[in-house]
């Protein structure tokens, strides 16, 4: 990607000066040969997963699925990789929509985090095992006191299977949107290679369909696209409130806040852009992608991380203030158990990561946000303090049990005395496998896709070339950009 000094503080225009067959061959040469620091990597990361898979069996053994309090770890990683790589595709789905230009290099990177759904699924069949039922629960589920078997709760099945339900649909949704846009890309792979009899080739010839390109094919492709992104949009705004709601606030009784499954959603777009800057940062020094990832996706980026950051206060105030001015006995100890007590110190860095820093230090300044590293710097801060939130609420809901549990602290205690009784929840040796094995994990799988599919979309940049040009205006280069379709 070329790129000339601006001029007067204009950024300076950035344009692919490879062909069409040169991009092509320049991305599968990418896909198809791994050095050795991928599989150094690669080795390390299934390692760290094996090192989870041990932690697992060690809390197993040593608490079964009969209480759910142990599992609180779990569900708060389990919430966090939702909350980033699961949500990283909607802003491909939304670019995409919006026919936006400078997200078509950066498109295939928000699509491969999909993969990770694989093993969110896995991740979450415990969670359900030891989820408490739905009768003592404000769940989102309607629930017959009086009555016992599958027909206690409305839908039959809930929360267990539907939870479940709302999930899979998300991540069917994302591996769908993943496979159908790389249908052009695995049909020139499958052209490009040799004697396509081995595992791979066999592979690109059944997943591309026979893809020739002809106009019909890609009238199909858009709609299909069309249609998995609505899905994944509607699937993934339903499976954060279902898993904030039945994960987090109905494992507290009494405990009830409307805008607590907005702010979870939201924080989902926030971490959602932060994964894929960080993600374009890496892969940029590390597969030498700087012609394809330039300044002008970084700097698109940041304002929507600037955006969605500035929104994450306002959801997480409008939530606030309904407790803090509310006052009631109720509220009081729920201000207790998440920023007030035990978690008071983890809550004031979490909004310093989250807000403070990335808004006020970094992304409300021109040049931070129209560079590379700035982004990136915000990105990372955004991704560790979505972390230790995660941590911070999904354990300290599974850190109270339910009424009538042994062991159980009720919200519905006197202040004083449910203050008295909170305690910090600190990780054990299983909790820290657990964590680090699943965050390897999902690093893992995405490494893995990248050996199938190219990392940046080859189809998706011929287009770009079709769409771009550079003019002269006053002496000064410019980069003028056609309407698509």
């Amino acid at each position: 990607m070329a790129s000339r000094n601006g001029r007067n503080g204009h950024h300076a225009p950035e344009i692919l000066t490879r062909s069409s067959r040169e991009i092509g061959e320049d991305l599968l040469a990418r896909t198809f040969s791994a050095g050795s620091r991928f599989w150094l990597a690669a080795l390390v990361l299934a390692a760290l997963l094996a090192l989870g898979v041990v932690g697992f069996a060690m809390r197993a053994g040593s608490d079964g699925f009969d209480d759910h309090r142990p599992w609180g770890f779990l569900a708060a990683v389990f919430a966090f990789l939702l909350t980033t790589c699961l949500s990283a595709p909607l802003i491909s789905v939304a670019m995409r929509m919006a026919k936006a230009h400078f997200s078509r290099p950066l498109s295939r990177i928000a699509e491969l985090w999909s993969v990770v759904g694989l093993l969110s699924i896995l991740m979450m069949v415990p969670l359900l095992m030891v989820q408490p039922p739905g009768l003592g629960r404000s769940t989102l589920w309607f629930v017959h006191a009086f009555e016992s078997g599958p027909f206690s709760t409305w839908p039959p099945g809930s929360p267990t299977v539907w939870s479940f339900v709302a999930v899979a649909t998300l991540v069917v949704a994302g591996l769908g949107i993943l496979w159908v846009a790389a249908i052009p890309d695995m049909a020139v792979a499958r052209d490009a290679l040799e004697g396509p009899s081995g595992v791979r080739g066999a592979l690109y010839r059944r997943l591309s369909l026979g893809w020739r390109g002809d106009k019909r094919q890609w009238a199909v492709l858009r709609a299909t696209l069309g249609m998995f992104g609505s899905i994944y949009f509607f699937s993934l705004v339903w499976g954060h409130t279902v898993v904030s709601f039945d994960f987090a606030q109905s494992l507290v009784p009494g405990y009830r806040d409307s805008i607590f499954p907005a702010y979870h959603a939201l924080q989902g777009i926030q971490a959602g852009v932060a994964t894929i800057i960080v993600t374009m940062f890496v892969v940029r020094k590390a597969a030498h992608l700087e012609e394809y990832l330039g300044v002008t996706q970084f700097w698109s980026l940041s304002k929507l991380l600037l955006a969605s950051t500035l929104l994450w206060f306002y959801f997480w105030w409008s939530g606030f203030f309904v407790f803090w001015y509310g006052r009631a006995p109720l509220e009081i100890n729920a201000l207790h158990l998440f920023l007030l007590g035990p978690y008071k110190g983890l809550f004031v860095v979490i909004f310093s990561l989250c807000f403070v820093i990335p808004t006020f230090a970094l992304l409300i300044w021109n040049p931070v946000r129209k560079s590379i590293l700035g982004p990136t710097i915000a990105s990372t801060l955004i991704l560790l303090g979505t972390f230790l939130e995660r941590m911070r609420i999904y354990v300290a809901a599974h850190s109270v049990g339910m009424e009538g549990q042994e062991g159980s602290i009720s919200l519905r205690l006197p202040p004083e005395e449910f203050a008295r009784a909170l305690s910090g929840v600190t990780p054990d040796l299983a909790d820290v496998l657990m964590v680090v094995g699943a965050l390897a994990g999902a690093v893992l799988l995405f490494l893995v896709a990248t050996r199938f599919l190219p990392i940046v979309s080859i189809w998706e940049n011929r287009d770009t070339l079709k769409l771009q040009r550079l003019q002269t205006l006053a002496k000064m280069e410019l980069k003028v950009i056609a309407k698509p379709e």
